[in-house]
């Protein structure tokens, strides 16, 4: 006899599994400008399997000198750790339907509207649940959380990815702690302090501090970034180019000043909110599918960073 999570399994088919996938990664995107703008420059992409996730660095520490004409050239011996080592963390969102629900929803278009109900419902707690992580430091639910800006964008004295100052002297963020109210010679500041190979590209605060900023601008001085307006993100432009944009989710008093070339969301490529399909509950009338995800939030240049703290409207 066959069961209501085969049942639906065949109703679930690998189309539906596809646009469920895809939905569930779209709606992590649409509430996340960070997530969009480094999914814009093709920084989400999978890792190799492996026990940890491993990034690059791009600390500008190779061995360079000046020689005379008539020198030879001195390949000097020198440690140069290469890499950051990055843990997996697993981010879980379980689908659960109750098999009264299906007998009251009986036929092929109520369950899959059930499900489609469902599914928005399952989406829209992803889309809050990842956005919170990004802004913090990975240590949330017994540090198994994936590692967000808090922990990224921090001063010297702070390791990330298994690596610290000591390894690496160029391994932190430009942090400006000055407790007063926001404006834009420290941004403008921070901006410059953090322009290397690139320039920072995005600019994120709590909407009390967007709206200082925003207002203190004339009319006339408010251009907008058209890519970022186009995901639904009202923005406006620091130097004519780099959007700043609201998040209730950024804590209050900070700013942070993105350069997200050097940022990447890695995920493995089985586990980019994959359906597992439906498998009945033990001791329960209810059948599950669990949409799971594996990566992390990594950095492989700190020095482009940056976070402006204590700041007010």
């Amino acid at each position: 006899m066959p069961t209501f999570s085969s049942e639906l399994n065949n109703l679930f088919t690998s189309t539906l599994y596809t646009y469920a996938q895809k939905k569930s990664v779209d709606q992590m995107y649409k509430g996340s400008v960070l997530l969009q703008k480094m999914k814009s420059k093709g920084m989400v992409k999978p890792a190799d399997g492996g026990a940890h996730i491993r990034e690059p660095l791009r600390t500008g520490q190779s061995p360079i000198y000046s020689i005379d004409y008539r020198e030879s050239v001195q390949l000097l011996p020198k440690e140069i750790l290469t890499a950051a080592i990055y843990d997996w963390r697993i981010i879980v969102a379980p689908l659960l339907l109750y098999e009264w629900e299906l007998d009251l929803n009986t036929g092929s278009a109520k369950v899959l509207n059930l499900m489609q109900e469902r599914m928005d419902e399952v989406t829209q707690a992803l889309r809050e649940n990842i956005n919170q992580q990004l802004f913090a430091d990975g240590t949330g639910n017994s540090g198994k959380d994936i590692i967000g800006l808090a922990k990224i964008v921090a001063a010297t004295g702070t390791s990330l990815g298994g690596v610290s100052t000591t390894d690496v002297s160029t391994w932190f963020s430009y942090t400006d702690t000055t407790s007063e109210t926001v404006g834009f010679n420290a941004i403008s500041e921070a901006i410059s302090e953090q322009s290397y190979d690139s320039e920072p590209d995005l600019i994120i605060c709590p909407i009390n501090l967007w709206t200082t900023l925003h207002n203190s601008l004339p009319a006339q001085a408010r251009y907008i970034d058209q890519t970022v307006a186009q995901w639904g993100f009202s923005n406006f432009t620091v130097r004519g180019k780099m959007p700043v944009v609201a998040d209730r989710h950024c804590p209050a008093g900070t700013i942070y000043i993105l350069t997200t070339d050097h940022l990447k969301l890695r995920y493995h490529p089985k586990r980019n909110f994959t359906p597992r399909g439906f498998v009945d509950v033990p001791n329960m009338l209810a059948t599950a599918n669990i949409f799971t995800f594996a990566g992390n939030m990594t950095c492989n240049s700190r020095r482009t960073q940056g976070v402006l703290t204590g700041k007010t409207a």
